[in-house]
């Protein structure tokens, strides 16, 4: 009898306030992901159907206050369109704020996706072209009206202004530099500025150092000039080698403006067995050894090549590129210690 009696009084509540439900529900059906949300409706006859009593009920106890539900948008892809985000009301389905769709990409915009723009171009045909840092480059068909070079012009130039090469380098390649060059009563320590990546005319002049008469073994580390986010080479040279048979130099550089990308052996120490640091960062370890080096046998010149990128958040300065080594680190034939002399070099940042 109790049963009976509440379902009455339920049934006769909804009756009454039938008109009121019918005002805010309306019969609107909303989709998310292809499913269907209504959760009660109005029949043709104008009578309610009940589909979910709990959220009738807070329905009406609210008088149609919202409750927002986000429906998530979906980005578009190549063959997909994607929508915007919206919302409704969970209690009265009103949609509060509609998803709008958006058109699926082109198949030029989905595969520029992520890509970052290197530069922007006038080509020899006349049109603008884009070119990504993958080395991607498309024609847009755009008119630019007048036209650009796709290439750099490169000059090596002596310590005089002596012209020793001229080189044509596609953009963002590498020039090749000219044999070293030679100055009487100087020492050729490289050039100065990096031209591993190259975006605009250069012109690099060599550097010498004056020499001396001194017969002491000498590693020096040349100069160099460059930008923040650019790459930068310096060379490391042997001069007066005596017949080194075993030599460990460990490298200091400042990691917060640079970071040591590549080592490159050179000619000198051919004789010798090199082993490439695993880890490159300051402090790395560089690491020479042989079975037996006659004085006779003994090389000279550039015995590596470091290249260092500049960070980003770099700032202009000049920054110490320096070698030092442990007492007995370095020995001749005889096994005895070497006193070598340390030229440190730096990297200016512009």
């Amino acid at each position: 009898m109790k049963k009976q009696t509440i379902l009455a009084i339920s049934i006769c509540v909804l009756l009454l306030l039938s008109s009121f439900a019918l005002f805010c529900a309306g019969a609107e059906t909303l989709t998310d992901a292809g499913q269907q949300l209504r959760q009660f409706d109005v029949n043709a006859d104008g009578k309610i159907t009940i589909g979910d009593v709990t959220t009738l009920l807070n329905y009406l106890s609210t008088g149609c206050g919202h409750n927002e539900k986000y429906l998530p948008g979906k980005a578009p892809t190549a063959t997909e369109p994607g929508y915007t985000t919206g919302s409704y009301c969970t209690i009265c389905r009103e949609i509060l704020v509609e998803q709008v769709e958006i058109p699926a990409l082109s198949d030029i915009d989905a595969n520029l996706a992520n890509k970052g723009v290197k530069s922007v171009y006038v080509g020899e045909n006349g049109t603008i072209w884009l070119e990504f840092d993958d080395g991607l480059k498309i024609d847009t068909g755009v008119a630019g009206g007048s036209t650009a070079p796709l290439s750099y012009t490169v000059t090596f130039k002596d310590w005089n202004g002596t012209v020793l090469k001229t080189q044509t380098v596609e953009s963002g390649a590498s020039a090749t530099a000219p044999a070293a060059p030679t100055r009487e009563g100087y020492t050729f320590i490289g050039w100065d500025q990096s031209f591993a990546v190259v975006n605009s005319n250069l012109t690099i002049t060599a550097l010498y150092e004056a020499s001396t008469t001194s017969t002491e073994p000498t590693v020096t580390v040349s100069n160099a000039t460059a930008s923040a986010g650019q790459e930068v080479t310096v060379t490391v040279s042997m001069k007066n080698n005596p017949g080194i048979l075993g030599m460990t130099l460990e490298l200091q550089y400042d990691e917060s403006a640079l970071q040591l990308k590549k080592i490159t052996k050179g000619d000198a120490l051919g004789e010798m067995t090199f082993t490439t640091p695993k880890n490159l960062a300051s402090g790395c370890r560089f690491p020479w050894d042989a079975e037996e080096v006659l004085p006779e046998d003994a090389t000279n010149g550039v015995m590596l090549t470091l290249t260092f990128t500049v960070l980003e958040e770099a700032s202009a300065g000049a920054y110490s590129i320096a070698f030092s080594y442990d007492n007995g680190a370095v020995i001749d034939n005889d096994m005895m210690p070497v006193a070598l002399v340390l030229k440190n070099g730096t990297i200016t940042v512009e």
